[in-house]
């Protein structure tokens, strides 16, 4: 679901379209590292969920800001760590079921 609003930026590729489109995948990204973590450290206390969201939201939005204003390395480090991050967290609970 959210993997279709990059659609439209691959069709013209223009600077703004680069930036959204590489902007948007780090956010996707990032969204579903802190989805795993939620849900693989089982996180129902909100202050606990707030402890955990906001320095990884803060990173993700830092991130975003770097790729925007000062330079566009594609999320090379990024891109290919919050996926591993999120398969390493959801391994016990796959082997759970």
């Amino acid at each position: 679901m959210f993997s279709v609003n990059q659609y439209p930026f691959n069709c013209r590729d223009v600077d703004l379209t680069e930036k959204l489109d590489y902007t948007s995948a780090v956010a996707v990204l990032g969204y579903s590292l802190l989805v795993s973590i939620m849900r693989s450290f089982n996180v129902r206390d909100e202050a606990a969920r707030v402890m955990v969201a906001a320095p990884l939201l803060a990173f993700i939005a830092t991130h975003i800001l770097y790729l925007i204003n000062f330079k566009m390395d594609y999320g090379m480090i990024q891109c290919p760590v919050f996926p591993l991050f999120s398969k390493i967290l959801f391994m016990p609970l796959e082997q759970a079921t």
